[in-house]
């Protein structure tokens, strides 16, 4: 996220999940006097790794773009790790 920008709007978004992990999403609205931004980020924790994904587009290109950004998010993967890597097994 921008700072110093005109934030019109943020929302959590409903839980989700990235990979098999629990995921917290956040979708950031801009307004702007040029050109209205929307921003999407998801975050999640495994082991002490945090991964994050996201999306800056257009508000005028938004309804295509979050189409690929689910599909991004849907075949995202992780590697599996030992126990001794990760003892939760997330």
């Amino acid at each position: 996220m921008d700072a110093g920008q005109n934030v019109s709007r943020m929302i959590k978004l409903p839980p989700i999940k990235l990979a098999n992990l629990p995921a917290l999403g956040l979708r950031v609205e801009y307004a702007s006097d040029k050109v209205p931004r929307v921003v999407e980020q998801v975050v999640a924790l495994r082991c002490g790794i945090i991964y994050t994904i996201g999306l800056q587009t257009l508000q005028m290109n938004s309804s295509f773009d979050e189409k690929q950004f689910q599909q991004v998010l849907d075949g995202f993967r992780v590697l599996k790790l030992s126990k001794s890597e990760c003892p939760t097994g997330l």
